[in-house]
């Protein structure tokens, strides 16, 4: 019997150093089951796995990351954007509000210089600055800040204007002037990731916040 034991245990070290993902992985199943049950930071398991690999996979700490910067919006993930934000200044980017109102934003793209000094990005050809700019009219004429019944703003629109416009334009100076913050080591990128604005989220904290006052 002792001889069987030393076997099974000798088996087992040894599948442990052929194959130490798999030991990794059942402990970040587990993970995500307990996260899960907590009601905080998905509906399921999986939803919690899916988050968690895209939150390790971009070098960021698991639970503040799951808790603020990556959602579930119509099945998909998507990142909150301030977490598109902190890949843009970790990317050797920055960014500089020009104008920020309840009406509109403008954002400048700022590169990081191996001096460590920001210079204002522009296009090497024409030599204008990377500016995004967006407009509540614009996002209303797009139906983006209305609701369902395409009269209303939704209610993030209408609490938070100024919030909603610079999630817009932080998004879009990314996507279009410096993608490649959302790849890794430059070449792969994280799957099933929708660089979108994150609605839901702002919306969820806003609620947190008003049962805490209750």
């Amino acid at each position: 019997m002792p001889d069987e034991m030393v076997k099974v245990e000798a088996a087992e070290v040894e599948r442990r150093e052929a194959a130490p993902w798999e030991d990794e992985m059942e402990q970040a199943v587990r993970v995500a089951e307990i996260l899960a049950a907590t009601g905080r930071f998905g509906d399921t398991p999986q939803e919690v796995f899916a988050k968690m690999q895209v939150a390790e996979g971009y070098g960021l700490p698991v639970g503040p990351t799951l808790r603020h910067g990556i959602h579930d919006v119509e099945g998909r993930l998507s990142l909150h954007y301030t977490l598109v934000a902190t890949l843009l200044r970790r990317g050797g980017y920055d960014y500089a509000v020009n104008e920020l109102s309840s009406t509109v934003c403008e954002v400048v793209l700022l590169r990081r210089q191996p001096d460590g000094q920001l210079q204002v990005a522009a296009n090497p050809v024409t030599g204008q600055p990377y500016t995004v700019r967006v407009t509540m009219q614009e996002m209303v004429e797009r139906r983006v800040a209305l609701g369902k019944d395409g009269r209303s703003l939704k209610s993030a629109w209408a609490s938070y204007p100024q919030r909603m416009l610079f999630s817009h334009a932080i998004n879009e100076l990314v996507s279009v002037y410096a993608p490649e913050v959302l790849y890794l080591d430059g070449a792969e990128r994280i799957p099933s990731i929708a660089v979108e604005l994150e609605e839901e989220g702002i919306e969820e904290e806003n609620t947190g916040k008003e049962a805490s006052k209750s």
